[in-house]
């Protein structure tokens, strides 16, 4: 605002505006000028008192508005410039607002830097903004924000001790949010103690202050400031804790009784963890009986926690139930493999059982996760034990010896230590120059048979245990019934006291594919020592051939092995019976890909090819073999799952040239079809893109393949673009791998066989399904609509509003059954539903069925009070088309409102006026 003194007898002035543009005169009548929007540029103003007789005074000297520009500058985000315009403000309007405006500016910009993550040029411009009036709390716990989210907790912290933080609440809170983040617990306790006193109870403060007395292992003093947490903020966490504490102090029946009350109290609540604490309680307590039924239950609600397992386990280990102990070590170890408390409980499950190896494997395979101090005793020394059963004495004194460092005045572990020493000694008069450390042999994919040409089945591991490097060893491989030749591993050099893996390749013959079975393999070693040359070999050695259908989901793009572009079985079944069959069918969609496999869809679907469930858990991180058919298979038994179908439509498609892709969800496989098409040209073709998956600029159509033997090709693929969606939407992007791609690691297997053409010879339905598809498909919107509302009466099958909707919708869509079918349920659950009775009217009159909308009618009118007008226009129109003029008039003259006739038809609403006047 610009204002000036008033001169006696003046009582009005011209004030100029002048821009770039020109100028502008305003006349005002008082001493001021207020300027109310941001200016694009820098406006000078000048200011002239007009005397009472129109006479112009002296004009003022100029002022530039530096003010509005800079405004104006803020508003578009150009923060720095605004300062520098408002620093020219100064030179002219001395208003202390400039200063604040100022530091707002520096505050956005600093915002601007954070939201870059540039923290550092944030925090340079917050302190830009405290130069000029000062460090402001606003600014201070902007800045602390910016520590606490670039994790450098001690400079804030030492940002916060130099703004005397100690003089506002605010900041004080958060100097203790700091410190805990910086794990000064002993700090937190002080300062949250003093914050206490000073402000009383804030609920964020005595969290910190509870959970620290929690990481300084004072359990007691964090369990009352939990419990006076609860009572000012009551919260399913709270109580949690609340009852951890109480078995961390041992008060176990105070625990157990805090958390019975909450499994009532919080029946909403995710329960598992409540169970979990009970079962700790009950395994405290030495009640293990009802330990395992707590943690089952925990287990119930949550499988995929590894300490409810490894709670299961250890109760079932106190209770003498060795096998189901296992199970759940076995579990909680697959869950959390680099726990070493879990890895340890199942090495020494499994050796008890007497699975040295798998007991030793697991140990091994915990070594990286082991503690590096006494904690890890037990660990060591399990691992030398059966390290010791497996004659490596070497590895098993080297672990003794870590055990002995810690707890050197241990006389068992020094009786260990030295019982591992002189095995160690005997063992080196007579062992092989050479040794076989271990051998790992894995299952053999009879689908992976082209796979195996490059990659190996399982590795070996050699140990030298002589003090000389040897030179030029051969290791040969042959496995028995399925091997096409045997296999020659050189090992140009191995290292005095080193070890080395080999990695063991094979070739295999057709009798791979015969049948599931375990086989003999020879495994022989050749070298030459200090001239003499060694031949040892490892005996009784096997190798289990899995099923020719045997897939791991754990490799899931192995699927991709079943589905061969070069399988000339299949290339020539489709060829002679699917080509064939819609040689001559024509369409207006254009695009090849999608008219294949609307072809294959049909036919399949035509011949009885239908989905049959088996009992594996598809494609599941958790789950390992499962069974896949080859197309050749499916198609002898017309059955499969969702991954035999999709392979066979995949196979089908690829034989002729259509690429294929497979959807991986959780649970679940679809298939995706390739349809080299852009969002144009699918328009184009009549279709929606939003029915389609854009990837890598180009678009692939999903398929429900298990619902080729139930329903239509359209909701397949309308179910599978749903799914996708739901899924995408969820948080959880289903990946799409291409055959294609997987196959550069997975190539196709070469097993095929004939297929017999003569049970899919129903040429006839195959045609006639594809033509009632092909016209469904530009009619997708619509069907999508419908699926909307079945799904929704699915999740909802007593839902009138669902219903109704549905109903209409059936009727704007011509479909009168369906509507009708609808409305009579309404009415029969809930009679008075005045719009269901007044619709179903309607159908009935629609479809020249006037008795029945008659009576409809009649019943409407002793549902309603309000709506009657609406109920004598239907029976109006009803009596007049019924040729029933008399009746007709008769409701005529009872509507309120007669022009509603008019917006019906015109002519009945003119004729009857007519005889009503």
């Amino acid at each position: 605002m610009l204002s000036w003194k008033a001169l006696p007898g003046i009582s009005n002035w011209i004030v100029q505006a002048t821009d770039a543009d020109g100028s502008t005169e305003h006349n005002v009548s008082e001493p001021r000028y207020l300027v109310i929007d941001p200016m694009d540029s820098v406006i000078s103003y000048t200011v002239c008192p007009v005397a009472a007789d129109g006479k112009r005074g002296i004009v003022s000297d100029t002022v530039e508005d530096y003010f509005s520009y800079a405004r104006h500058l803020h508003v578009q985000g150009q923060y720095v410039q605004a300062v520098e315009a408002l620093r020219s403000a100064k030179g002219s309007i001395l208003d202390p607002k400039i200063d604040l405006e100022i530091v707002k500016n520096y505050v956005c910009q600093a915002q601007v830097h954070e939201d870059a993550e540039n923290h550092t040029l944030a925090l340079d411009y917050l302190r830009q903004a405290a130069s000029i009036r000062g460090t402001s709390t606003e600014i201070a716990l902007k800045a602390v924000h910016i520590y606490k989210i670039s994790k450098d907790y001690l400079r804030g912290i030492k940002y916060l001790e130099g703004v005397n933080y100690e003089e506002d609440q605010s900041l004080i809170s958060e100097y203790i949010t700091l410190q805990y983040l910086n794990e000064a617990f002993a700090t937190v306790i002080d300062k949250a103690n003093l914050y206490v006193q000073k402000y009383g109870s804030d609920v964020i403060v005595l969290r910190y202050l509870a959970t620290a007395h929690e990481e300084m292992e004072e359990f007691s003093h964090a369990l009352s400031g939990f419990q006076r947490l609860a009572s000012i903020e009551p919260s399913f966490e709270n109580d949690l804790k609340i009852g951890e504490l109480q078995i961390k102090t041992g008060r176990l029946k105070a625990a157990e009784l805090h958390l019975q009350q909450m499994l009532t109290r919080y029946s909403h609540e995710k329960l598992d963890l409540v169970y979990f604490l009970l079962g700790e309680c009950g395994m405290l307590s030495e009640n293990y009986g009802i330990a395992i039924d707590h943690y089952l239950s925990a287990i119930r609600l949550d499988n995929s926690i590894a300490k409810y397992h490894y709670g299961l386990g250890a109760a079932y280990m106190q209770n003498n139930k060795p096998g189901e102990s296992l199970n759940s070590f076995k579990k909680a170890y697959e869950l959390s493999p680099t726990n070493a408390h879990y890895s340890f409980a199942y090495g020494r499950a499994l050796k008890r059982q007497g699975d040295i190896e798998s007991a030793l494997s697991v140990l091994e395979s915990a070594q990286d996760y082991v503690a590096r101090n006494a904690t890890a005793v037990e660990h060591h020394l399990l691992y030398a034990n059966l390290l010791s059963s497996m004659s490596r004495y070497e590895d098993a004194l080297r672990e003794i010896s870590v055990a002995r460092s810690y707890q050197p005045d241990d006389p068992e572990i020094e009786n260990r230590y030295l019982t591992a020493k002189a095995a160690l000694q005997t063992q080196n008069l007579t062992r092989e120059v050479i040794e076989f450390r271990s051998v790992q042999l894995n299952r053999i994919f009879p689908s992976l048979n082209k796979y195996y040409e490059t990659n190996p089945i399982g590795q070996i591991t050699l140990y030298n245990t002589s003090n000389t490097t040897i030179t030029d060893l051969e290791i040969s491989v042959f496995i028995h019934e399925v091997s096409s030749r045997m296999n020659t591993i050189l090992v140009p050099t191995l290292i005095a006291k080193q070890e080395e893996v080999v990695p063991i390749p094979a070739s295999f013959n057709d009798r791979l594919f015969d049948r599931p079975r375990i086989v003999p393999v020879d495994i022989n070693l050749k070298f030459v020592h200090e001239g003499t040359q060694h031949n040892p070999s490892l005996r009784n050695q096997t190798v289990e051939i899995l099923s020719n259908k045997a897939m791991d989901w754990q490799k899931r793009r192995s699927i991709a092995s079943f589905v061969n572009p070069q399988d000339n079985n299949l290339s020539y079944f489709v060829k002679q019976n699917i080509v064939q069959t819609f040689r001559n069918e024509q369409s207006t969609i254009l695009n090849r890909n999608l008219i294949l496999a609307l072809q294959a869809y049909s036919f399949y679907r035509a011949n009885g090819v239908t989905f049959s469930s088996d009992s594996s858990i598809s494609n599941l991180d958790t789950s390992q073999l499962d069974e896949v058919q080859f197309p050749f298979q499916l198609l002898e038994t017309k059955a499969g799952d969702c991954e035999d179908l999709l392979v066979l439509m995949a196979g089908t498609l690829e034989s002729i040239g259509t690429q294929t892709a497979l959807i991986d969800i959780p649970g679940h496989v679809m298939l995706a079809v390739k349809v080299d098409m852009s969002a144009a040209e699918i328009t184009k073709n009549g279709l929606n893109p939003d029915y389609f998956i854009e990837r890598h600029a180009t678009h692939w159509l999903p398929l429900e393949t298990t619902l080729i033997g139930k329903d239509d090709f359209v909701t397949s693929w309308l179910t599978a673009i749903r799914h996708y969606k739901q899924k995408v939407e969820s948080g959880l992007m289903p990946e799409i791998i291409e055959f294609a791609d997987a196959q550069k690691l997975y190539p196709p297997s070469s097993f095929t066989k004939a297929i017999n053409n003569k049970a899919y010879q129903n040429i006839s339905d195959a045609k006639s399904l594809y033509q009632k598809d092909l016209a469904k498909i530009l009619k997708m919107t619509e069907i999508n609509q419908e699926m909307d509302f079945r799904a929704a009466l699915e999740r909802y099958p007593q839902n009138v509003s669902v219903k109704f909707q549905y109903a209409i919708w059936c009727v704007k869509m011509n479909y009168f059954d369906k509507a009708e079918r609808l409305l009579l349920e309404i009415q029969t659950q809930d009679p008075r539903h005045f719009n269901a009775i007044l619709n179903l009217g309607n159908i009935y009159a629609k479809t020249s069925r006037y008795e029945l909308a008659r009576k409809q009618y009649l019943f409407a009118l002793e549902k309603t009070t309000t709506q009657k007008d609406q109920v004598y226009r239907n029976l109006c129109l009803l009596e007049y088309r019924d040729m029933n003029r008399a009746k007709a008039m008769e409701y005529f003259l009872l509507l309120s409102d007669k022009d509603i006739i008019k917006q019906v038809d015109m002519q009945i609403y003119a004729d009857l006026m007519e005889q009503g006047e």
